[in-house]
């Protein structure tokens, strides 16, 4: 089995580029993405806003949550004139046309919004408070939208956000990481003469590569 990982942003010209081009040297005949059905189905879609009634499944704040990242990946994706979500559309699209089966290997997102929910209400009104006041701050981080975002970069704003959002964190990133750790796992297991994609937000490349590796030793 070959099996590679790359490490996208969700926004970024360079993303898709690497994406085309690992295909045309992997040429993979699995391709494993960072998505969910609801969220593929929302890339798909044409009508992409999340119903008021979604509220009594996902929570309210799972509910606010979603309606303010799908709102800054808008604003996002607008600053650069691309699509929230390029990279992983991408990547199910052009395997479709080379015919690779496609894997969506991330936690369902109603799960994921339902544990937000769940956190102490104290965290809750601190991590809200840190985004709106993020808004309004004079203090900027600068990033190149159209590349993917550097490993120190990557690791520092994760560092910040575990140290001041540990239940966050975890719902968002650590319960993902193990998820997906555990769909690649089963790819290695079930599909041992396949070569195998995997495309990942570069969020979660160094939580689920240590992962496998512990898994591996």
């Amino acid at each position: 089995m070959v099996i590679e990982i790359l490490g996208t942003s969700h926004v970024s010209e360079e993303s898709i580029r690497k994406i085309k081009e690992k295909i045309l040297e992997l040429k993979p005949t699995i391709m494993a993405v960072e998505l969910d059905e609801g969220r593929l189905h929302a890339l798909l879609s044409k009508h992409r806003k999340v119903p008021a009634s979604a509220m009594f499944q996902l929570g309210v704040f799972g509910y606010l949550f979603q309606l303010f990242g799908a709102y800054a990946q808008k604003k996002l994706g607008q600053s650069v004139k691309q699509m929230p979500g390029i990279d992983m559309k991408t990547a199910y699209t052009e395997a479709k046309k080379t015919g690779a089966k496609v894997f969506l290997i991330d936690l369902p997102i109603q799960i994921t919004l339902k544990k937000l929910s769940a956190i102490p209400i104290f965290e809750k009104l601190k991590f809200g408070f840190y985004l709106i006041s993020g808004i309004f701050s004079n203090e900027k981080i600068e990033i190149d939208l159209k590349k993917v975002p550097a490993d120190e970069l990557i690791f520092k704003l994760a560092s910040d956000l575990k140290k001041q959002f540990p239940n966050i964190y975890k719902v968002l990133v650590s319960d993902r990481d193990t998820h997906i750790a555990n769909q690649i796992r089963h790819l290695q297991k079930h599909f041992p003469d396949e070569n195998v994609l995997i495309v990942l937000g570069a969020g979660h490349l160094a939580g689920v590569k240590k992962l496998l590796a512990k898994n591996n030793n």
